[in-house]
């Protein structure tokens, strides 16, 4: 039986063909399971039964297998008579910075449960993907948050506070139709991050490719460029040194840190196409720009190009493992001496322009990607803030 506290108010959005108001009542009373996983840390083996944690919820609401532990079969057995986890159940994080997080486990057989993750499964009449869409909705992430706990400095969401959570519900139809309509959302969610991550891997693929020359290109009559000649960074272009901008007033021109864009000013430090490199903390994240700028003091940028194109030069500091320079015990750090000293492979012009085109044609189809994966995530935002109450 699910013991209800009367009715209440109906969500903004609903499907059309119902109307009643919805029901609430607290958490345990609608659940079947309800508890931690496995609170000891048992001795992990090289083979076995999978042992979950909270890493393996992510924060989109789904269960990620890249990463687990083992547990022997005979451990396993002597907890699985109170924990066994069932395809179907919730897996509800509740410990570290991910806290909040419940995903459907979708998979048969063995699998063990840590202390970082409740184990969640519904009462008759009452949906286990409906409960999951209702802890990730923004009214399940408030009561998330105004009950966790900051043990040590590390959010811990207690089983208790859970239990206690102020759950709203309609019949059990409809509960199945949102989870539907939500799971749908979400597979196209994961089609578009699995696109992302396919065209990732790919461009990584032909960059090394292209840069080991295991892949060139032809001239328009269809034979080879010259061979690539080996040269210093600082015999073809010049490293340009960041500067304080607080004197500057407010303006158009974009103002860049290791971290991106900081803010704008009305003035700019170089006009053009650049490629910029951390000096300090953040080495290894080069990035391209074309247009006016300033750069503060812990970022280089690059300028008086010589027989190569600032489009080229990024995908060279892409290919550069700047780390291998670090000039410094604590803070990361680089100078102009030791940049320019690397040496590079450098194509003809003509090829580096064939190069940089089809690769930067390649981060297009990323961002593009990036920009639906973001206008979906902002749709199924709202819909959780509409449909639920």
């Amino acid at each position: 039986m699910i013991y209800s506290k009367g009715k209440h108010s109906k969500p903004k959005l609903r499907f059309s063909q119902f109307e009643s108001e919805w029901d609430q009542a607290k958490m345990h009373t609608l659940t079947s399971v309800l508890r931690c996983g496995i609170a000891a840390t048992p001795t992990y083996v090289e083979e076995g039964v999978p042992f979950l944690s909270a890493q393996n919820v992510s924060r989109t609401g789904n269960i990620n297998l890249n990463k687990y532990s083992f547990i022997s079969e005979d451990y396993y057995r002597k907890l699985s008579k109170n924990h066994s986890l069932k395809k179907g159940d919730i897996l509800y994080s509740r410990v570290g910075a991910t806290y909040g997080n419940a995903a459907i486990f979708p998979y048969e057989g063995d699998f063990g449960v840590y202390v970082s993750l409740t184990h969640i499964r519904t009462r008759e009449g009452i949906s286990n993907s409906y409960m999951k869409y209702f802890l990730n909705s923004p009214y399940g992430k408030r009561q998330a948050f105004k009950g966790v706990f900051q043990g040590g400095g590390v959010p811990n969401l207690n089983v208790k506070v859970v239990e206690k959570f102020d759950v709203t519900y309609p019949s059990l139809p409809e509960q199945q139709k949102i989870a539907v309509f939500l799971s749908a959302v979400d597979k196209k969610l994961q089609l578009l991050q699995r696109k992302k991550e396919l065209l990732e891997q790919y461009k990584k693929g032909v960059m090394q490719k292209l840069f080991s020359q295991e892949i060139r290109f032809k001239d328009e009559d269809g034979k080879d460029y010259p061979d690539w000649e080996e040269k210093y960074l600082g015999d073809i272009l010049s490293i340009g040194s960041g500067r304080d901008y607080k004197h500057l007033g407010k303006g158009n021109v974009p103002v860049f840190g290791t971290g991106g864009y900081m803010l704008s000013v009305d003035k700019p430090l170089y006009s053009g196409e650049s490629v910029f490199i951390g000096r300090k903390g953040t080495i290894d994240k080069p990035f391209y720009y074309e247009g006016d700028f300033w750069t503060v003091d812990t970022l280089f940028y690059t300028h008086q190009f010589n027989g190569i194109i600032p489009k080229f030069v990024f995908l060279i500091f892409q290919m550069i493992n700047w780390k291998s320079h670090n000039e410094a015990s604590g803070v990361p750090s680089l100078s102009k001496s030791t940049i320019e000293r690397i040496l590079v492979n450098i194509p003809h012009y003509q090829e580096q322009m064939k190069i940089a085109l089809f690769v930067f044609s390649l981060d297009e189809k990323i961002k593009s990607l990036d920009t639906q994966l973001l206008t979906a995530q902002q749709f199924k935002k709202g819909l959780l803030q509409q449909m639920f109450v």
